[in-house]
């Protein structure tokens, strides 16, 4: 009789959003033949079924409790049984309800519109409800597709609302509703806090949610695991493990499905979900795209689980029996550490987490405290400092450290700062906690520190000992002045702990102090007048010769400067700003670096010097920039990398982190990618030290540039790593690491896996010695060993050769059986545990490797930075040795401020436009450097004549100059300068009630309370946006103060041309403007020089700016006319103002003028 054949098993239910890999099924064979098959290449099926069922797996990936969560069919033969005897209707009715009661507490048989009553718990919290019948929709022209589940989306229960609808199957959109879409509980109206908190009130907290315990009661122990999970995570999207899958349920699956273009599940409620090596691409995504995820895995096999149940002292519950699962990692855009789990690498650029504490009620003003953090780098900068009215040094900590991610403290924070946040970082995560229990105040935060031993693991870094108090023994005090500073370092080691990776980042014990730019100026005391006058202010007439003594100072970039003089960003782009033009860095860590240089320009002319000599002997040495960048280039981001293998080799992480109990499938794949990324950072910090060599051979005469490539045992800076780089190099085979996916010990390098491996090879010589003799024993060669795993070693004889009796039948094959001896039993024992030793050994190797090689964390991190830096040297000198016309310039300290530019052109215009050429400009202020010289500069010109583009070019290269580079121009001198300020363009921010003038005088005041002697100011049509006699009257008082009370250098352009007859004999301002060529026919014909002169422009010229525009001729006709009009008008005044001023008859000759003049005015 022909055998029935049997049916493969369906796809999973991960059909509907990917291929599905099915193993080729075979009728019998025993478990290991099973096992191999498992193993075989899978087939790829595309087609879609109408049932999905999930493969069965093996009996770690799920338990009996998950097997009703997700559907998974019982055994295949009682599956084929009922399917030969079910039509397919009947079959399709019970497949309905399986998918309608997977998450409910019984399996049992039932009309769905029953199942949600089941479900429901009746609590005060939670109204009763019946779920409306979902409509089914089979579309004919996707016939082989499975059924749509036509809803209607809501965004109620969302923890980030998507919007619109979501492709299903066929590209059918939702239209009802999920079942989470039905319960009250998670609605805007009824939604609470684990506190109780309405949604809605300020201290309701968002990140919890309240689920009513009678709902909890009637689901299955999986899905009760699932909300527990979320009630706690509200504001995170879980990927849920289930066997080999992360699945994602409810809310969580309708984002999944918006965002990662997968498809829903089958079935009454929200469900997606994806395979476990998936998970970094996918994680990724959400992400970057703003969301929180939280990765839960099964941290219990089944036969662990039986184990658990049995050992229970009383009678088990419905919710013991279900493998444990923990939150192993909550990841966001701030707290990213890029582990094996995540995917790509990110951005380059630093991702900062930040935290903000403010002190409402300080008497002396606004204060603050930071703290802020790239988890990839794992440095924290703490610091607490006072604020003006304006939030300028909050606002500068902004711009150059921006964050990706906000913790703030919930009801404490004033107006403006909240004002300055939604607009500084409208695109920036936002966090708010809860004062003392999540946003933990000083002594909370050192109470933490103790209580994990971070003082007993390590030394304590000097940064963070100074903010600790000397007086209180225990260690639990701040030190005045720092108390704010320890609380917001408190709100990011809480949200760390969240995240679970507080340890593993307090473990690499690296603090540095947040100080302001500004506030590192050296004062001389002897300098600031009056008595009692705060830092502030006394920096208003601090010494430059004093200040610049101190290599720690750095000159002020503001954010408001940052965006004018687009430095570092415009328009988020990057494309055209002064950093995109100088950045030829080689390496990661080398540019993040050379954003901090670029954004916080040195004051010190020693240390400037240093940088000029280092960038001048590498342009001098061409034929070696080629080759050092060559290297550079070849390397990783040694920087991240360091920090991860430290990490990854920490003992807290692999005893105690949920990670260490994970059941995981890809486990080889992980630890392939763990040991690549470990020769990878080998391989790396190997290619410095040829970096050391390449140099080795030069002569050198720059002292930072001999610093850095020298080995500290020649006093220089570079650490010598080769004799432990060999150490971590020969400690293992690479090659098969990278194969196998495990480090395999050289013999020597681990005594305890040596001994494993003399043992394993003992007992298998005793064995085969055994075999011998046994051969000898009962008189037959034909005897020989059989089996695999723990059935292995039996001893196989031919059925008609007599056995002692202590020989113990096991199996047999025609003709021959198979026996035990307790001698082969007490060999395999020894076997057995030699083998288990050493797979012991093998899984620790790999942490004990990462381990040891981060005890010399501070040697590999010192060759970095020395090969980070000279990565900047090598960037800057290769845009220095890139243009035509390059100067070094020369930088010296002054008492009396002077700037002196000769043939300065626009760093980012020479590459933006080719093929024309761009006009040089000389900036001359007080060259003679002479006490009371003219400082402040009046740029007048037409329209488009080049201004602003004078004063943006005027700003970088200072910048440029400070920051240690060559500079566009033919020579450079300048005293240093301490502070940029910029007041350019015209724009409002309507959206926080600020007009475009209100903006325009917020900026002037900034200026005009924190500019010194040695600040540069550029000041771009001040008034523009008010009325004509306002603007002119603040421009006029603003260029007055400035000149006579500030001194500082200053280019101000106007079209108030009132303002240089009211300046032209000034002896603190000087004229100039920008040249043009005036036709015949005046203002329609003019040619525009581009040409920085002395003196003033006429006019401004705007009709010609109109007809290039393309406004229409009568109207420029009209205005033509309109605006001889008013030149009468102000001619008049002018002459009604001197006959007044004469006081008496005029002279013939004068009366003579005058009459010209009154006639000119009333016949003309």
């Amino acid at each position: 009789m022909k055998r029935k054949e049997r049916v493969p098993p369906k796809q999973t239910l991960f059909t509907y959003f990917k291929p599905i890999q099915t193993p080729p099924y075979k009728e019998k064979g025993s478990r290991d033949d099973r096992k191999d098959q498992e193993n075989e290449e899978p087939k790829i099926k595309m087609e879609f079924e109408t049932t999905p069922t999930r493969i069965k797996q093996q009996p770690v990936e799920t338990d009996s409790d998950e097997d009703d969560m997700i559907g998974r069919t019982k055994t295949l033969s009682g599956r084929i049984k009922r399917k030969s005897s079910m039509s397919v209707e009947e079959r399709s009715k019970v497949n309905k309800r399986k998918r309608s009661s997977r998450f409910l507490e019984s399996d049992e048989e039932e009309d769905n519109s029953s199942l949600i009553e089941e479900a429901w718990p009746e609590a005060d919290d939670v109204t009763p409800m019946k779920q409306p019948k979902a409509q089914f929709l089979t579309p004919r022209s996707c016939s082989s597709t499975p059924k749509v589940l036509l809803t209607t989306p809501t965004n109620n229960s969302l923890p980030v609302t998507p919007s619109g609808g979501v492709s299903v199957g066929c590209g059918l959109d939702k239209i009802g509703t999920f079942l989470h879409d039905t319960l009250d509980f998670i609605k805007d109206a009824n939604r609470r806090d684990k506190n109780k908190v309405l949604f809605g009130d300020p201290n309701h907290n968002p990140r919890t949610l309240l689920v009513p315990q009678l709902f909890l009661n009637k689901l299955t122990p999986a899905m009760r695991q699932w909300w527990n999970i979320k009630s706690d995570n509200y504001d995170t999207i879980l990927f849920f493990k289930v066997g080999k899958f992360y699945e994602l349920y409810h809310m969580d699956a309708e984002v999944a499905v918006k965002e990662l273009k997968i498809v829903f599940m089958k079935g009454d409620f929200a469900h997606a979900g994806f395979p476990e090596k998936a998970f970094g691409k996918y994680s990724q995504t959400l992400i970057q795209r703003g969301y929180r995820i939280a990765r839960v895995e099964q941290t219990e096999t089944p036969q662990m689980m039986e184990n658990r149940i049995k050992k229970m002292a009383s009678t088990p519950m419905k919710f013991d029996r279900v493998v444990s699962r923990e939150l192993c990692s909550l990841v966001s855009k701030g707290s990213r550490t890029i582990g094996f789990f995540e995917g790509e690498e990110p951005e380059t650029d630093s991702a900062y987490l930040l935290s903000i504490k403010e002190n409402i009620g300080s008497c002396s003003g606004t204060q603050f405290g930071v703290c802020f953090i790239d988890t990839c780098i794992g440095t924290f900068h703490v610091g607490q400092f006072e604020d003006d009215r304006q939030l300028s040094r909050l606002r500068t900590l902004l711009a150059h450290y921006h964050p990706v991610e906000v913790i703030l403290e919930r009801g404490n924070l004033s107006y403006r700062t909240s004002q300055l946040v939604s607009q500084v970082l409208s695109t920036a995560l936002k966090d708010t906690l809860s004062p003392g229990s999540e946003f933990w105040d000083a002594t909370r935060t050192l109470k933490y520190l103790i209580e994990e031993g971070y003082f007993e693991q390590n030394t304590v870094h000097p940064d963070l000992q100074k903010m600790i108090s000397d007086e209180d023994s225990l260690g639990m005090s701040p030190s005045p002045g720092y108390e704010l500073a320890l609380s917001s370092f408190g709100a990011c080691l809480w949200t760390l702990k969240r995240s679970l990776i507080d340890k593993e980042i307090l473990q690499l014990n690296q603090f540095q102090e947040f100080v302001p730019v500004d506030q590192l100026l050296v004062f001389d005391e002897s300098l600031v007048s009056g008595e009692g006058v705060s830092p502030d202010s006394a920096s208003f007439n601090v010494s430059m010769t004093t200040c610049t003594q101190s290599p720690n100072q750095k000159m002020v970039l503001d954010g408001i400067t940052l965006y004018n003089l687009d430095v570092i960003d415009n328009s988020g782009s990057g494309i055209g700003t002064l950093l995109q033009r100088i950045d030829n860095a080689s390496t990661s860590f080398g540019r993040r670096l050379l954003k901090v240089w670029l954004t916080a320009p040195l004051c010190n002319p020693a240390g400037i010097r240093e940088r000029q000599e280092a960038v001048t002997e590498l342009v001098n040495k061409p034929h070696l920039l080629p080759e050092i960048r060559e290297i550079l280039k070849s390397l990783p981001d040694l920087e991240r990398l360091l920090r991860r293998i430290v990490v990854l080799g920490s003992k807290v992480r692999s005893e105690s982190h949920p990670d260490s109990r994970a059941i995981l499938y890809e486990t080889i794949t992980y630890n392939k990618k763990k040991i690549k990324d470990f020769l990878s950072l080998l391989e790396g910090l190997d290619k410095t030290t040829q970096i050391v060599e390449l140099f080795s051979s030069q002569s050198l005469a720059s002292k930072l540039l001999i610093n850095l490539v020298t080995l500290q045992t020649e006093q220089g800076q570079f650490p010598d790593i080769k004799d432990q780089l060999q150490y971590f190099k020969a400690a293992f085979d690479h090659k098969i690491a990278k194969e196998r996916g495990s480090i395999i010990p050289l013999p020597g390098v681990n005594e305890e896996y040596d001994q494993s491996l003399e043992e394993i090879r003992q007992v298998e010589e005793e064995l085969e010695q055994y075999l011998l003799k046994q051969r000898k024993r009962l008189n037959c060669k034909n005897i020989s060993y059989f089996g695999t795993g723990r059935n292995r070693y039996q001893l196989e004889v031919p059925a008609t050769v007599q056995v002692p009796d202590d020989y113990e039948i096991k199996s047999q094959r025609k003709g021959f059986l198979r026996y035990v001896t307790p001698e082969t039993e007490e060999l395999k024992a020894r076997l057995t545990t030699g083998e288990e030793t050493k797979e012991t050994v093998l899984q620790g190797t790999v942490r004990d490797l990462f381990h040891s090689f981060g005890e010399y964390f501070s040697l590999w991190d010192g060759a970095i930075n020395c090969v980070s830096v000279l990565d900047v040297l090598v960037s800057m000198a290769t845009y220095s040795s890139g243009e035509e016309v390059m100067c070094v310039p020369q930088v010296t300290a002054s008492e009396f401020p002077y700037l002196d530019i000769k043939d300065g052109r626009h760093p980012c215009v020479i590459q933006t436009f080719t093929g024309g050429e761009f006009i040089p400009n000389d900036i001359v202020i007080n060259p003679d450097r002479a006490a009371g010289g003219k400082m402040c500069t009046l740029v007048t010109g037409p329209n488009m004549g080049g201004k602003s583009t004078l004063m943006r070019q005027t700003g970088l290269i200072v910048i440029l100059a400070q920051m240690g580079s060559y500079v566009p121009a033919s020579s450079c001198s300048l005293s240093p300068v301490d502070r940029i300020f910029t007041r350019l363009g015209a724009s409002d921010r309507i959206m926080y009630g600020e007009s475009t003038f209100y903006v325009e005088v917020s900026e002037t005041n900034l200026i005009l309370q924190h500019s010194t002697p040695h600040s540069l100011v550029l000041l771009d049509e001040l008034g523009r946006g008010t009325a004509t006699y306002d603007g002119s009257a603040i421009a006029t008082s603003v260029v007055k103060y400035i000149s006579e009370r500030k001194g500082c250098r200053t280019l101000f352009s106007t079209h108030y041309h009132g303002l240089v007859d009211l300046f032209k004999d000034s002896p603190h301002v000087q004229l100039g403007h920008m040249s043009c060529m005036v036709g015949e026919e005046g203002e329609e014909s003019i040619t525009f020089l581009y040409k920085f002169v002395p003196g003033a422009c006429p006019k401004s010229y705007g009709f010609n700016a109109a007809k290039l525009a393309g406004l229409p001729q009568e109207i420029i006709d009209v205005a033509k006319e309109t605006a001889r009009n008013f030149e009468r008008s102000t001619l008049k005044t002018q002459l009604i103002r001197e006959l007044l001023s004469v006081g008496s008859v005029p002279p013939v000759t004068v009366r003579s003028q005058y009459k010209a003049m009154i006639k000119d005015i009333l016949y003309n």
